[in-house]
């Protein structure tokens, strides 16, 4: 719902042709000058040096850049580090919500529909927290992506690891209802990852 003053792009044809086709205004880097695109290279640093050391302080191998990242800009996006955050200004109040590292060991309530378990176990169980679920507008609604801390009893954490070797540790559960346990922030998989 908000409106587009000026589209920041590299001179690829692909992004002119949609500037175009949406009556856009088009600004674009010069080809073969990178500090015309100064702004998103060092973006992309923080992004990718934030991601890194996520991944390493949770001792998940780098195929699970595709969570770590999303969850990395998530909290860095809802943090209010020099006035009002980027969530702020988009949405019109901070984000009051508890924020996750991804990796972190939480106490997750398993979504009805996916629990298999008898109904006299607990209803909550450890997880690994792996995001946050965005819809369509960057919009959230406290939905949270978790795996159980089970999945990974066979998972193979080693630095050359791919997300295809990975036996048992699927897609993360959606879940509404995720918390830190009482000893604080806590990495499970980084003994065995070491």
């Amino acid at each position: 719902s908000r409106k587009v003053q000026t589209l920041y792009s590299d001179n690829a044809r692909e992004f002119m042709g949609s500037a175009k086709e949406l009556m856009m205004a088009r600004d674009g880097g010069q080809p073969g000058v990178p500090h015309t695109n100064a702004n998103i290279e060092r973006c992309n640093q923080l992004v990718i040096g934030g991601t890194s050391t996520c991944l390493i302080a949770a001792g998940l191998p780098p195929c699970f850049w595709s969570n770590a990242s999303p969850t990395f800009c998530f909290n860095l996006n809802t943090s209010s580090l020099s006035g009002i955050s980027p969530w702020e200004t988009t949405h019109g109040s901070p984000f009051l919500h508890e924020r996750f590292v991804c990796g972190s060991l939480v106490i997750l309530k398993p979504n009805v529909v996916r629990t298999t378990d008898h109904k006299w176990a607990p209803m909550a169980e450890w997880g690994v927290f792996a995001g946050y679920r965005i819809c369509p507008g960057y919009k959230w609604r406290n939905e949270y992506l978790v795996w159980r801390l089970s999945d990974f009893q066979k998972a193979d954490l080693r630095v050359v690891s791919t997300k295809h070797n990975q036996r048992g540790v699927g897609s993360p559960h959606v879940t509404k209802c995720v918390v830190l346990p009482e000893t604080g922030l806590a990495f499970p998989l980084k003994a065995d990852y070491e």
